[in-house]
């Protein structure tokens, strides 16, 4: 009847833990409380509470301090579970333990002498897998916030490498535009100067692509040791 008792409270644990500690507490651990005192021949009226009946039990037979302990425990948190209508898994695992541990003391107390119990497994929490699940997705939210971050640094450093080209190139176009000669009309510029195209870059010896000429641009030949230059149009 015992192991009825436990394996049905233990059956509830994965979808009603809740249950599976008022079971404990109602069923398993008052139904050994009863049959204890059955032995020892103390009445047990239906007013009967549990605490009265293990502290008449306990005068009678001297509990061990420990065993009376688990008992009061599963009483206490079974009670708990009952008017708070909320448990953890993680609780009632330690619910089973204590449960167990009364067991154990029970067993070879009462009925077998030579009983010796193996170790405690508790059952799979379900909500560790959960807890697991949640864990990996805050490990992949902060991965891809670095990844994220990764990409716009270097977007922007991108942006400024451009940046840093072009203004370095400025120069070179305005001496360019400066020193080729075949327009009578040129453009004054800011050193008492004259630009005479007005966009010039050079090309800095890459090779000359046919494709890229077009009505806009046009390769304008050597300018001041460049081995080609462009004009835009």
């Amino acid at each position: 009847m015992f192991a009825e008792l436990a394996a049905c409270a233990e059956r509830a644990f994965s979808h009603d833990p809740n249950t599976t500690l008022i079971n404990l507490r109602q069923q398993l651990g008052e139904a050994m409380a009863q049959d204890i005192a059955l032995r020892l021949g103390i009445e047990v009226e239906e007013r009967t509470g549990q605490s009265d009946l293990l502290y008449r039990i306990d005068a009678a037979l001297g509990l061990d301090p420990t065993v009376r302990e688990l008992f009061h425990t599963l009483r206490i948190e079974g009670n708990k579970a009952t008017h708070h209508f909320r448990t953890q898994h993680r609780e009632v695992i330690r619910g089973l333990k204590v449960a167990r541990s009364l067991a154990v003391w029970f067993h070879p107390a009462f009925a077998d002498p030579d009983f010796k119990a193996g170790a405690f497994r508790p059952p799979e929490d379900p909500s560790r897998e959960l807890l697991d699940l949640q864990a990996e997705m805050e490990r992949l939210r902060g991965e891809l916030a670095s990844a994220t971050e990764q990409a716009d640094a270097q977007r922007r450093l991108a942006e400024l490498e451009a940046r840093e080209n072009v203004a370095g190139k400025l120069g070179q176009a305005e001496r360019y535009s400066r020193g080729w000669e075949g327009r009578t009309i040129a453009w004054p510029d800011a050193a008492e100067g004259h630009f005479h195209v007005p966009c010039v870059f050079s090309c800095n010896g890459r090779p000359y692509l046919p494709q890229c000429v077009s009505a806009l641009v046009v390769p304008i030949g050597s300018v001041e040791g460049s081995r080609c230059a462009w004009l835009i149009r």
